[in-house]
């Protein structure tokens, strides 16, 4: 699924980078020209988050944390676990229902980021 992701953010423009721990698909994703990083290295200056693999919190509420204002956090998976929506549901945040499937999530400092 990746890959066709991937393809289509780069075609539009989009400077795509990868995380991705299967060391197989790391390397497809290099011999494609695509840059592999470590998602805590990068998550705090991505303008789209995108998930899909699968895998359970992928993303965790520290990533979310450090996620800049405005960040658009997706998943493109068949799984729904892939982003640990769970960590979010607290009394310190605040969900803004945008429309069906799309809300805002504020944080006390005034950030936010919308959670497809």
């Amino acid at each position: 699924i990746w890959k066709g992701c991937a393809a289509a953010f780069q075609g539009i423009g989009c400077i795509v980078m990868i995380t991705e721990v299967d060391p197989i698909c790391a390397i497809q994703a290099c011999m494609q020209g695509f840059k592999v990083v470590r998602l805590d290295d990068v998550v705090h200056h991505a303008d789209i988050v995108v998930t899909c693999t699968g895998n359970k919190n992928v993303v965790t509420r520290d990533h979310m944390n450090r996620m800049k204002t405005g960040c658009i956090l997706a998943n493109m998976g068949h799984s729904s676990v892939e982003i640990d929506v769970n960590s979010l549901t607290t009394s310190e945040l605040r969900w803004e229902r945008i429309r069906s499937q799309v809300h805002h999530i504020h944080w006390p400092d005034g950030k936010h980021i919308v959670l497809l």
